[in-house]
């Protein structure tokens, strides 16, 4: 102990401040910073991977919601009676589908009262009915095209397609 006495004394002292200002100032403040900052960033971190968890549940949710709408609409229209009635009617002329059409309001009322529906499209094989609207006979185009052919394969279930994605556009 006396000899390490004995060199300290022997440090200008200059040299005594600046190790007592290294090892009293800025080597603590070095930890203390290092360990802020290291704890901050992994409370930042943990911080955005749950702000990232919340915003996909409600994506999720949201996703769920849309997609349960348009399946419950999509049975509704596929249930209803007057729709059936509309496409197996054998029409005489456009007069009588025209009328048909606008008798028939259901698709216009889930188009206007979802904002989730931007289009709503019925392809009907009934050569009377009229191309007009929502309402689409089936060409023999359409029925080689690969939507209707992927869609044709399953025609119980309601299935979701990205019509985008076909060579021949819905």
């Amino acid at each position: 102990w006396h000899t390490l006495t004995q060199k300290l004394n022997n440090i200008y002292l200059k040299k005594k401040l600046f190790f007592f200002f290294f090892f009293c100032a800025i080597l603590p403040v070095t930890i203390l910073g290092i360990f802020l900052i290291t704890d901050t960033k992994e409370k930042m971190m943990n911080l955005a991977d749950s702000q990232i968890s919340a915003a996909n549940q409600a994506n999720r949710n949201m996703l769920m919601s849309v997609t349960s709408l348009t399946t419950s609409i999509a049975n509704i229209i596929a249930s209803d009676d007057s729709l059936h009635t509309i496409i197996s009617t054998e029409y005489s002329d456009s007069n009588e589908v025209y009328s048909a059409y606008r008798n028939f309001t259901l698709l216009e009322e889930f188009s206007n009262n979802h904002a989730e529906i931007t289009d709503l499209r019925l392809y009907i094989d009934n050569p009377t009915l009229v191309s007009s609207g929502k309402y689409h006979t089936i060409t023999p185009e359409i029925k080689n095209s690969d939507w209707y052919l992927a869609l044709s394969q399953n025609p119980a279930e309601t299935t979701w397609i990205d019509t985008n994605s076909f060579s021949s556009a819905a």
